[in-house]
């Protein structure tokens, strides 16, 4: 299975500020998953972002999502997950000319940051992202709701509906903290002797280096985050 990395520019605070009013619903009422159900399909008719990243992740367009997915209650939690996901498809951002992201060498790119003496933690940050579970919990601390029921189980079915799909998000601070560090080891990657370890030309781990820089440098200069999206 060929697994691809996608990065998008993204704002977690904006993406949370519309999730929570329906992570509140799901919470106090039996409707709220037809309510987010409604909301988000309305979207998608006017959002070319949340059709295109539908498709492109999973094959899903309009007859698929309005036959396949129940209307009144969720069969269980990926069907919920289903909706947060097309929600996050609205607020991701592409880059032109082309994609962010480490393409088909994330595995490559995490071998060279573990050469670098990357911690796991950071490695997994450049790669995956942190969860997003993680952020709407912090966010119901913050505003005191408790978004640690039972029913938030479907965060963890938050992910691309592909094969090996998963989704990850960096704030502002992430990308900056990232990048000075790859700025910082960039010197020792001739001394690496990567060669002896995988068998691939040097050119290879510095085009993937830079596709590193790259999506950190684009959220630095557009001062947001990234969204990382891993598709199999």
């Amino acid at each position: 299975m060929s697994i691809f990395h996608d990065a998008y520019l993204f704002s977690p605070n904006e993406f949370v500020d519309e999730v929570i009013p329906h992570v509140r619903n799901i919470e106090k009422t039996s409707h709220g998953y037809s309510l987010l159900r409604s909301y988000t399909l309305n979207l998608y008719e006017r959002e070319p972002s949340m059709r295109l990243l539908s498709e492109e992740y999973g094959g899903w367009d309009a007859t698929a999502i309005m036959t396949q997915l129940p209307e009144e209650h969720p069969k269980g939690p990926e069907d919920l997950a289903f909706w947060f996901v097309l929600l996050l498809y609205k607020h991701l951002s592409r880059t032109e000319p082309h994609r962010l992201g480490l393409g088909a060498h994330s595995d490559l790119m995490n071998k060279i940051s573990e050469m670098l003496g990357w911690t796991d933690e950071d490695r997994s940050q450049l790669i995956r992202g942190r969860s997003f579970q993680h952020l709407i919990q912090a966010r119901g601390e913050r505003d005191r709701f408790d978004s640690s029921k039972d029913k938030s189980e479907y965060w963890n079915y938050f992910r691309p509906s592909s094969v090996g799909g998963r989704a990850g998000w960096l704030d502002f601070e992430d990308t900056q903290r990232l990048l000075r560090k790859l700025e910082n080891d960039e010197s020792k990657l001739p001394d690496l002797q990567i060669q002896a370890h995988i068998n691939l030309k040097y050119e290879l781990v510095e085009q993937v280096y830079h596709s590193a820089r790259e999506m950190l440098t684009a959220a630095q200069r557009e001062r947001r985050g990234l969204c990382l999206i891993v598709s199999g």
